[in-house]
């Protein structure tokens, strides 16, 4: 090399720049079309599990829907101490499989609901008034008082959906973990790191948590008791949802404890300014002119006509079982029928299952209604076991205008119903 001249020994500098250049372009092009590889298997790893917690989530809910829709049908309806004792046992263990698919569900949908999250302003005490009702009869139950103090009006900036799902998780436990005694449920305002929050707590006098077992209770499946020999059930999932929950509004949860003397959860909220009191509106009542009114007796008017469109004979019985003193029913087993069906009557509602095997599913019958004149403002409700958030956002955009979960209960159906014909 040192006998090369000038000419060469730049031209032989320019071939290696070349060639090093050459190399770092292979380099970034593999390194492209590594990560691209790469996108692409999370892609489908993303698409493949959203579909098998989709499915999971259908053929499961579908068969509890039964399970739990006719032990209830039965514990209303007989009077048999036996039957009664034996049913309750059936539906309480339903509940308990019910709960523990939703907390699974719920834990891998939860990535998908950050994106989503609509944080509105919510009143705080309107938000738990609405959950309390079952609570306070399971407390009940056990011996124990559940009471709240609501020292003022809190307005919160939440999703009021995750905000109920995070009280019902907690006061849920506290009456889990309470032989004694019982819950007490506080709102205040808290001044924490120099801001002004919304506080939350919950008090119960139940079997308190170890200050070591703090950060463990918030993992996913632990518990304080854990093994073979843990003293409660469930999935160890609740707190963990919870503490997720309220981090992605902004929020905290904190917890205090002693064994043996109970525990207190504190949920942390990004405080709004309290909305102005509506004044109560005097409503003037025309009292007539005095005399009697006039009776007139007249044909009780029908009764609304329904259309259930579902493909399980159980879960339609269901259905027709929970409506048949308020509505006429019909049914369409697919839906080439329910379309048929539609075309020859004119229903006041349509209760549409999604999956409805082989043939068109419940979301092309849903968008096929909404073409038809007669049925562009009729309420179409999904009842449905495709419960993750893409589903359901899936299932309103096309064309149904509520959403029921399987498994659902009587109330639940009727209100929905009720409300969708007012």
């Amino acid at each position: 090399i040192r006998s090369w001249t000038l000419e060469e020994k730049e031209f032989a500098a320019s071939l290696a720049d070349l060639v090093s250049a050459k190399y770092e372009a292979l380099e970034r092009d593999y390194s492209e079309k590594e990560l691209n590889k790469a996108r692409l298997r999370a892609e489908e790893s993303d698409r493949l599990k959203t579909s098998l917690l989709a499915n999971m989530s259908h053929e499961l809910r579908t068969p509890m829907n039964s399970i739990l829709g006719f032990s209830e049908l039965m514990l209303n309806d007989s009077d048999d101490p036996e039957v009664i004792f034996y049913t309750k046992k059936i539906h309480g263990a339903g509940k308990r499989l019910m709960n523990t698919l939703q907390a699974i569900l719920e834990l891998a949908d939860l990535e998908a609901t950050r994106s989503k999250l609509i944080l509105r302003e919510v009143d705080l005490m309107k938000a738990l008034t609405k959950i309390l009702a079952p609570f306070q009869a399971l407390a009940s139950e056990k011996g124990l008082y559940l009471v709240t103090e609501f020292a003022q009006r809190i307005h919160v900036l939440a999703d009021e959906n995750l905000l109920k799902l995070v009280f019902q998780n907690l006061i849920d436990n506290a009456i889990k973990f309470t032989e004694s005694g019982g819950i007490t449920i506080e709102t205040a305002q808290k001044e924490k790191d120099k801001t002004v929050w919304a506080l939350l707590q919950i008090k119960d006098t139940g079997i308190g948590i170890a200050s070591d077992d703090f950060e463990r209770i918030f993992q996913e499946f632990r518990q304080a008791s854990e093994g073979y020999n843990r003293r409660f059930e469930g999935t160890g999932l609740g707190l963990t949802l919870s503490s997720k929950m309220i981090r992605i509004m902004g929020g905290d949860i904190t917890v205090e404890s002693e064994l043996g003397l109970g525990t207190i959860f504190s949920v942390w909220l990004p405080l709004v300014s309290v909305s102005a009191r509506k004044k109560d509106r005097a409503v003037s009542v025309d009292e007539g002119n005095g005399l009697p009114p006039v009776v007139k007796v007249q044909k009780p008017p029908a009764l609304p006509l329904i259309l259930v469109v579902e493909d399980n004979d159980d879960n339609a019985e269901i259905v027709k079982l929970y409506l048949k003193s308020k509505y006429r029913i019909d049914r369409a087993p697919d839906g080439y029928t329910a379309l048929q069906m539609a075309d020859q009557k004119q229903y006041k509602a349509i209760l549409l299952d999604i999956n409805l095997g082989t043939g068109k599913d419940g979301l092309k019958i849903a968008t096929e209604l909404r073409v038809k004149k007669s049925y562009t403002k009729t309420p179409v409700i999904a009842l449905t076991g495709y419960t993750m958030s893409e589903d359901k956002e899936k299932i309103m955009e096309a064309g149904c205008t509520h959403y029921i979960a399987k498994p659902f209960t009587k109330s639940e159906l009727v209100g929905v119903l009720a409300s969708a014909l007012t």
